[in-house]
């Protein structure tokens, strides 16, 4: 009776220690499996963030670029309003001086 009972007990513990064993090995692979994914994740995420750096630094350049470009149309903007009235002057002048004045020179 007595090794009858020991051999149970000793089956019992035999089976529960297969059932802790089998427990933590899917676990560990649990845990392999969300690290991975972890990796995996993170390496996305920097990937995207070097992209995002990247079109953060063609943005400031095309920023800069349209800046260039504004300050180019002002100014060409003012020189043909100087442009305009520079002839209006001269057309005023043409009209309004007589060539008389002309022969006092």
């Amino acid at each position: 009776m007595f090794w009858s009972r020991y051999l149970f007990l000793k089956f019992c513990v035999y089976l529960y220690r297969e059932a802790l064993e089998d427990n933590l090995s899917k676990r560990v692979l649990e845990k392999k499996k969300q690290h991975d994914l972890l990796i995996h994740r993170q390496t996305q995420k920097d990937k995207e963030l070097r992209n995002l750096k990247k079109m953060e630094l063609q943005l400031n350049m095309i920023y800069d670029s349209l800046q260039q470009d504004r300050s180019q149309h002002k100014r060409l903007k003012l020189e043909v309003c100087m442009n305009a009235l520079v002839i209006r002057i001269l057309n005023f002048l043409v009209r309004n001086l007589s060539v008389k004045s002309f022969d006092r020179f």
